[in-house]
């Protein structure tokens, strides 16, 4: 039995958030798809209007989630939303997405299970939430799931509080959640929502 009940990880309370943030008609980013397990559980909230788009740059990533989902292909296409795996990096958002996005996730750091020298850089992560900040479509929601515990994890920290502090809250509030009485640089969780135009 978990000794805690809501706070005992990271991982449920990102669930949480896509269960809150996510409806039906959706349409989302994965923008680091991994083993395919945030995508699984996005899919599990969208209906056959919905939408995402998943991207990895490791074929070995697109390739393991697309075995996980298989099940989930398997069905009619009016059973299941539109899902699309795409190999290539987060930076590309435009090369295939021209539509607003209701919610775009990222779970950074490096492929469970994979080559963890491969892991997502401060500077690609940053050029890749610019452009999905523009993607947002009003009141749509990013949430960036960040892990300072190794050494990228630390940079990525440092330019993306940077940058997300500075943004106009005209335009966008952001939000931190985190551990902080934990040791070992636990990780953390950052909201953002785009504002309604008026």
């Amino acid at each position: 039995m978990a000794r805690y009940r809501y706070l005992n990880a990271i991982h449920p309370i990102i669930e949480r958030h896509l269960h809150a943030l996510i409806t039906p008609t959706s349409r989302v980013i994965d923008a680091t798809l991994g083993n395919g397990f945030d995508t699984e559980k996005i899919i599990e909230r969208l209906g056959p209007k919905g939408a995402i788009y998943a991207f990895d740059i490791q074929q070995e990533a697109v390739e393991r989630s697309r075995d996980r989902l298989q099940p989930i292909f398997n069905r009619p296409q009016e059973d299941r939303p539109e899902i699309t795996l795409i190999c290539d990096s987060h930076t590309q958002f435009a090369r295939y997405i021209t539509e607003p996005i209701n919610f775009i996730i990222y779970n950074l750091g490096y492929l469970p299970k994979g080559d963890k020298t491969i892991t997502t850089q401060a500077h690609t992560t940053l050029e890749s939430i610019k452009v999905g900040l523009q993607l947002l479509a009003p009141n749509g929601t990013m949430l960036i799931a960040l892990y300072p515990g190794h050494p990228a994890g630390k940079v990525e920290k440092y330019h993306l509080e940077k940058y997300l502090s500075q943004l106009d809250q005209r335009q966008f509030h952001v939000l931190q959640e985190q551990f902080i009485n934990q040791q070992n640089h636990p990780p953390l969780i950052y909201l953002i929502e785009k504002a309604k135009v008026s």
